[in-house]
């Protein structure tokens, strides 16, 4: 007798027993095994793999629940693991429709760092690398995964807060089971015990997506490399009736196989659906919900994936009801809580795992005050700032009961951290209409001579050319004292105009030592003292009355305000951006003797205006003092795109090409709003006016204007702005492009 066969005489026999049982001993609850009626057929789910299309799985277990249909164990692989995890744990499916609605799932399948968590003095490095590699013993190497998988686990682990101290799988409210690979023999390894949330970030490491999972000593990738329909785990939690629900994905016809990447997905198919035809056999009701053209990573999709889930298992109501299923237990009334609602008392945070790291910077860096009632986002974003120190591999979470459970609900903290540091190497690329494409080679190393220190190094090649080591140190989160040392090399063309015309681009050449001394002020706040000592080479040019040729060479010192509040590098959505200067230049040891000093304040904000619309707006005020100024100090304005060698100096203005404006003094407004039209894709609008004045005044005459409308998007590959501007000093209007990396 076959599976499907001794699975109809059960539920036959089952619905019998059930037709002679007083209407009072029916369950009127949840299928879950606490109070099951042992006379009935346990019914078991096993959810397959499929990544975004298995939200699918959330639908159907709308369609069963709705339908009266218990579900005694659940098993599942991969995304199904997730789904089955979070249900088998105790949330509800209007929960897992939360879940996948509100969810930012680009940003949980990314574990760049939180802007906003970044020390001031670490700002520089986001946002300018294409791809990077860990260095691990002093070498590069390339990573067990395209992302650790911080964020998912962080996620996954704030979900499931209400069972944490369950390691039992079987003695959650729906017994549970997932299904992961080894990835040193290929074998299927069934997670019925442990820690949930890491059984079901093991199941769905995609193999090269996310770094495998370490569970008692073995390295564990996606269950879906052995077996994607988890029919066999189902039975071996006692399931008399097996529903499946399969999101694989088919195999390719062939006339689709029409580029590389087709043929190797193809030919890593094979064994997955081999084996799931094989599984498939242990079913006795299977739901194949319509996954026509959604990809893996559709999660944007997700309630669209749902509804699909819903309709099919809805066309299989008609079998559930045939094998007496149906209208077996009460349909529970909908739940709707908010998934992230859930509070804990906790009452102490421990701190695992620490090598080069104190748990006092841990602490610090965590920034919770216990005992208190706290939040899953409280937590979660107080993990996410323990790492976003950049300190640690990774950082994760649970919540223990106390020994001996002192205190009902009481809960610790538990933060197990990886303290190797993430010093790693990279590259980033960049396309803009004047200096063409630039290339960026940069690197960080953590923890070099001094514990919590970094070492960054840049390498610019193009036409602008930089070399750059910097050695940082600071003591502390709060107010603390920072330390930086800085040797720089830069090279680069100055765009010098006559009448609106470039009649020469003379070269300059800078290099100089710098030391810096301050104070780091929470994440946000840097302020301090600089000195510097500088040599500057500068070509001729004859044509440009004013110009400082020749060799120079000087020391600074200046006293610095910098504030950086912004959410991110490009088309930021809300924060500002302050840079207070005052520099003393002694010029005594340059040929002229003289020295000047130059003081200086611009201001950067974005405000939100609403979910999609944010006003951007700059203000800058400088002046410079004396009349010995070298090139690289005077104050130049130009072209629709920022650009970074002399970032303190040069400032975008629409309406005047690259460095086209030049002064001893500059006064500039800039107003913008930015409108994301889609997701990671904008519209801009641009005002600006600006005065360079022969000396400080201001006078409405000395102003230009200038506008700019364009379109702007970000990826991961970097962002992209195109710009169309004009102004009232332009010759003509100008198209601008920039593409790539901010460096």
């Amino acid at each position: 007798m076959n599976r499907g066969s001794t699975g109809l005489a059960i539920a036959v026999l089952g619905a019998l027993l059930l037709c002679a049982t007083p209407t009072g001993a029916q369950e009127a609850g949840s299928g879950s095994a606490a109070g099951r009626d042992a006379r009935r057929p346990r019914i078991g789910l096993a959810l397959s793999g499929g990544a975004a299309r298995g939200f699918a799985h959330v639908g159907v277990l709308q369609a069963i629940e709705e339908a009266g249909v218990p579900i005694d164990v659940i098993a599942g692989t991969s995304m199904g693991s997730v789904i089955g995890g979070l249900y088998a744990a105790g949330l509800s499916t209007n929960e897992l429709l939360d879940v996948a609605a509100r969810v930012d799932w680009d940003r949980v399948f990314n574990d760049a760092p939180d802007r906003r968590n970044l020390p001031i003095e670490r700002k520089v490095e986001e946002g300018r690398t294409a791809f990077s590699l860990p260095i691990v013993a002093g070498r590069p190497r390339l990573p067990s995964g395209i992302i650790e998988g911080q964020r998912i686990s962080q996620v996954l682990t704030g979900l499931t807060w209400r069972v944490h101290p369950v390691r039992d799988f079987t003695k959650l409210p729906v017994p549970f089971a997932a299904v992961a690979t080894d990835a040193e023999t290929g074998e299927a390894v069934v997670l019925d015990r442990g820690f949930l949330p890491q059984a079901m970030r093991a199941s769905l490491a995609i193999p090269s997506v996310f770094a495998p999972v370490e569970i008692d000593g073995r390295y564990l990738i996606d269950g879906g490399i052995v077996r994607n329909l988890p029919t066999p785990e189902v039975a071996a939690l006692g399931a008399d009736i097996i529903i499946c629900s399969d999101v694989t994905r088919p195999l390719a016809t062939a006339d689709s196989l029409r580029t590389l990447v087709d043929i190797l997905t193809q030919t890593m198919a094979y064994r997955t659906v081999e084996r799931r035809d094989a599984d498939a056999e242990l079913c006795d009701v299977m739901i194949r919900p319509d996954i026509q053209g959604i990809e893996s990573a559709d999660f944007a999709r997700a309630l669209e994936i749902i509804a699909r889930g819903r309709s099919a298992a809805d066309t299989v109501l008609a079998e559930l009801a045939d094998l007496g299923l149906v209208g077996v237990v009460t349909p529970a009334a909908a739940a709707d809580e908010d998934p992230w609602a859930e509070r804990a008392r906790i009452v102490e945070v421990r701190v695992k795992g620490l090598e080069r790291s104190s748990e006092t910077s841990v602490l610090r860096s965590l920034g919770l005050t216990v005992p208190a009632d706290l939040g899953v986002r409280q937590v979660n974003d107080a993990v996410s700032r323990v790492y976003d120190t950049g300190m640690f591999e990774s950082v994760s979470y649970r919540l223990d009961a106390p020994e001996g459970a002192p205190g009902a609900g009481e809960r610790i903290l538990v933060l197990e951290v990886e303290d190797h540091g993430r010093s790693w190497v990279g590259a980033g690329y960049r396309y803009e209409a004047r200096y063409k494409a630039s290339i960026l080679a940069t690197a960080a190393v953590r923890n070099l001579l001094l514990r919590g220190s970094t070492l960054l190094a840049d390498l610019r090649l193009g036409e602008q050319t930089r070399a750059s080591a910097e050695y940082q140190k600071r003591w502390g989160l709060g107010v603390a004292p920072l330390f930086a040392l800085q040797a720089e090399y830069k090279r680069s063309p100055f765009d010098l105009y006559v009448d609106g015309s470039r009649v020469t681009e003379p070269r300059v050449t800078v290099q100089h030592i710098k030391g810096f001394l301050g104070l780091g002020i929470g994440y946000a706040v840097e302020v301090g003292a600089a000195v510097k000592f500088e040599g500057v080479e500068a070509d001729e040019a004859d044509q440009i009355a004013g110009w400082n040729s020749g060799d120079h060479t000087y020391f600074t010192l200046a006293g610095l305000v910098k504030v950086d509040t912004r959410d991110r590098l490009a088309f930021p959505r809300s924060g500002v951006q302050v840079l207070g200067r005052a520099e003393w230049v002694d010029g005594s040891l340059s040929r002229s003797g003289d020295g000047f000093s130059q003081y200086q304040v611009s201001v950067d904000a974005a405000v939100p205006i609403s979910r999609k619309v944010s006003l951007l707006g700059g203000v800058v005020a400088g002046t410079t003092q004396g009349s010995d100024v070298p090139p690289p100090y005077l104050f130049f304005i130009g072209g629709a795109n920022p650009f970074y060698l002399y970032p303190d100096r040069q400032f975008s203005f629409a309406g005047q090409r690259v460095m086209e404006g030049r002064g001893h003094h500059v006064q500039l407004l800039d107003v913008d709003l930015q409108w994301e039209v889609l997701p990671n894709l904008f519209a801009i609008g641009r005002w600006n006016t600006a005065a360079l004045p022969a000396e400080w005044r201001f006078d409405a005459s000395d102003f230009i204007t200038g506008f700019g409308i364009g379109a702007g998007a970000t990826s991961r590959l970097g962002s992209a702005k195109l710009m169309l501007t004009g102004g009232s000093d332009a010759d003509a209007e100008r198209l601008e492009i920039d593409v790539g990396f901010l460096f």
